[in-house]
């Protein structure tokens, strides 16, 4: 059901989702909600016309996550982390806030040491 809401209404689902991350705090709760899948199709689905809504999504959750959460956004089958190589996409945004809100979001997720041992160890 919150599929068909999402193809159908992605900036409801969108601020929904952006509120609930801001006002959780319960950490059984925030796990909850990072493993539901529709988290996985919104991070995977970041396409330019509800930039702003996503962001507000996105970031919050790049910035919460921890090094025991953080495997929730491991893809397995292509050895990468989509939040990261969706952030990634927009570094060189035209639009000065975007650029800022990726690089924070970046920066929170590299923060997490396990992220770092990943990337080290795909570097060798």
């Amino acid at each position: 059901m919150l599929r068909s809401l999402y193809r159908h209404y992605p900036e409801e689902v969108l601020k929904a989702m952006s509120m609930l991350m801001f006002n959780l705090n319960r950490p059984p709760c925030i796990s909850y909600v990072l493993s539901h899948p529709l988290l996985c199709e919104i991070i995977a689905d970041s396409g330019t016309s509800h930039l702003e809504y996503y962001l507000s999504v996105v970031k919050p959750l790049a910035l919460r996550l921890d090094s025991s959460k953080l495997a929730l956004f491991y893809n397995q089958r292509h050895c990468r982390f989509p939040l990261v190589w969706e952030a990634a996409r927009f570094y060189n945004h035209p639009e000065s806030l975007v650029r800022a809100s990726t690089s924070s979001m970046i920066l929170g997720l590299l923060r997490s040491s396990l992220i770092c041992k990943i990337v080290s160890w795909l570097a060798t």
